[in-house]
């Protein structure tokens, strides 16, 4: 009998909004009381995160999107281009309306870079394509998966601008209401890209304006089992 991994239930995971202040460091080495859970050291080492992270609402659900397929491929067979297929970053997708709530488009696991090189004709939306923050790997049970099973992604905005050359700042009240985890197999071009998985705040109080001072990040755990 074969084995069959399913997309959402072999593979899951869920976002958390954080607002990021720029001082200190945040390790992720013992149990932070700003983070949904107890986040255990890291397999191979400890992690640090710049800034200050604190939660700023409840976890929301993800998507798989049809490209993990084409990532993982390309992963177990060393990517004969020698590109980096592995999770590289954040998209952090925003809306310049005034700060008001925004009404998230629905998807499908086929809408990947396409949809995003669709917001060029948006008169309000863009997305920030960023790298990780840091990333964390971890046993959610040590009999079975002694060298880690559950993935922990962190990434933050940054910048000034949208890919598609939207401003993101505190005056035009940019709101974050989704975004996605990426494959960068060329940093220089988007159009390359790889969406692992996608998100949007079903609840609009889960939304984040950036503010002056400050910057909106995400805690994406990926768990395999």
């Amino acid at each position: 009998m074969n084995e069959v991994i399913q997309p959402g239930a072999n593979i899951s995971g869920a976002v958390r909004p954080y607002k990021v202040v720029p001082r200190d460091r945040t390790p992720l080495g013992y149990p932070c009381p700003f983070l949904t859970s107890t986040i255990m050291p890291s397999i191979g080492g400890e992690v640090h995160l710049p800034g200050h992270w604190s939660a700023r609402g409840h976890q929301e659900h993800n998507d798989i999107m049809y490209d993990w397929a084409s990532i993982v491929g390309e992963l177990l067979r060393n990517a004969p281009d020698n590109k980096p297929y592995h999770i590289g970053g954040m998209y952090f997708e925003f809306e310049n309306n005034g700060g008001v709530a925004v009404s998230p488009p629905s998807f499908d696991r086929d809408g990947g870079i396409s949809y995003y090189a669709g917001l060029l004709s948006s008169a309000t939306r863009d997305y920030l394509r960023v790298p990780l923050t840091g990333v964390t790997l971890t046993s959610t049970d040590d009999t079975l998966f002694p060298d880690g099973n559950k993935l922990t992604y962190f990434a933050q905005t940054d910048g000034v601008s949208g890919t598609h050359g939207k401003d993101f700042n505190d005056s035009v009240q940019s709101r974050v209401y989704g975004g996605a985890l990426v494959a960068f197999p060329d940093f220089g071009d988007a159009t390359q890209d790889l969406v692992f998985a996608r998100f949007y705040f079903t609840d609009t109080a889960n939304q984040l304006v950036k503010l002056v001072g400050s910057q909106i990040g995400f805690e994406w755990p990926i768990t395999l089992q």
